[in-house]
């Protein structure tokens, strides 16, 4: 299928556009990983980047097939990357800041809440661990035998055919 050079030009756009969504969403990650691990770099910095690769080509290809008819050219690889550039040399310091005074501010407080619900968790599944015990108890002592479980059925074998078959 031909393309327009207004087709073009739109999904030049669009994938600018991409490439900046890329971009924040690798700062994303970035702050996760500042979350979780804290500013420790190592396997968890592999570990995002792998997850990134994996899933900006996911979505790249779907937009590329979504928006281009699975036609691959030069200028869609271009503009992500231009995006993708023009986010990282004017707000990716700010809004990663930003993201950073925002986790610190709310940090102790989602922590709390945190550990409140694991003791309350803890709590339940002490509760439930005790009653699945019991259960688990009752029903290992209780044996199936199959025989009796076949013979049943080859008792009620004719009458289940008849209700079958009416």
């Amino acid at each position: 299928m031909e393309f327009t050079l207004k087709d073009q030009i739109f999904n030049f756009f669009i994938f600018l556009l991409f490439g900046v969504i890329l971009s924040i969403f690798l700062d994303f990650l970035k702050i996760l990983e500042f979350i979780f691990v804290g500013k420790n770099k190592g396997t968890s910095h592999n570990i995002r980047d792998i997850l990134f690769f994996v899933i900006s080509s996911l979505f790249s290809y779907l937009l590329i097939l979504a928006l281009n008819n699975g036609e691959i050219s030069a200028y869609i690889f271009f503009a992500e990357f231009f995006g993708y550039l023009v986010w990282r040399n004017t707000l990716s310091k700010k809004f990663v800041k930003f993201l950073e005074m925002t986790v610190q501010k709310f940090k102790n407080p989602i922590l709390s809440i945190i550990k409140f619900l694991e003791k309350k968790v803890e709590i339940l599944s002490l509760l439930f661990k005790n009653k699945i015990k019991k259960v688990y108890k009752k029903v290992y002592k209780t044996k199936f035998n199959f025989s009796d479980f076949k013979n049943f059925f080859k008792k009620n074998q004719k009458s289940l055919n008849k209700n079958l078959n009416n």
